[in-house]
């Protein structure tokens, strides 16, 4: 694929900052910590972290826009699509969009857990695995140059409840726990709170 790609790290160099709307919350918080602390584990490059409209990073810097932040490149009818077929109240309304360019990569959840789990699914194609909880079951790969190519992706859960159960026990790894969000896990077993 010759396309032109969005570059976040080259030769072990950030190129890239992540930017988050102001008065972030706490889940657009928790996928900018999230995603900068596995590109520092795959290439050893710290990104920084900035407020939109505060970003002063040099030209040709690959802008990674988070929730509010990537309003201006994922819009209200792309977020509309993410919600999916289902607009009963049940819906879950975990869905996300993520737009690549060669400049830009913009992440935008329906609610702020779906910008959470649109971190997961590029950290996912990055070939970041979470496969049980612990050191033990994560796999980040080891990648000197990380780079987005041209995408953009419209993803809405199949299933609403996505938790994980053994027979005559409670939930296993609930969201609250990193593993459950990584593999993204319902929050709220299909309500549409927080909405």
């Amino acid at each position: 694929d010759g396309r032109p790609r969005a570059v976040i790290v080259e030769d072990g160099h950030p190129r890239a900052v992540i930017v988050l709307p102001a008065e972030a919350h706490e889940f657009e918080q928790l996928a900018a910590d999230e995603l900068a602390a596995h590109v520092k584990t795959m290439s050893g490059a710290t990104l920084a972290i900035v407020t939109a409209g505060q970003d002063d990073a040099e030209p040709g810097t690959t802008r990674i826009l988070l929730g509010k932040a990537a309003a201006a490149v994922v819009g209200e009818q792309l977020l509309d699509q993410a919600i999916g077929s289902r607009r009963d109240s049940w819906n879950c309304r975990d869905g996300f969009v993520i737009k690549a360019t060669q400049t830009t990569v913009a992440i935008r959840g329906v609610r702020q857990t779906g910008t959470l789990y649109g971190v997961y699914a590029l950290l996912d194609q990055l070939g970041c695995r979470w496969f049980w909880p612990g050191e033990l079951g994560t796999v980040i790969p080891k990648k000197a140059t990380i780079a987005i190519a041209p995408m953009q992706v419209v993803d809405s859960p199949t299933f609403d409840m996505r938790q994980m159960w053994f027979s005559g026990d409670g939930p296993v790894a609930p969201f609250e726990k990193p593993w459950g969000k990584r593999n993204r896990l319902s929050q709220d077993y299909g309500y549409n709170s927080g909405h």
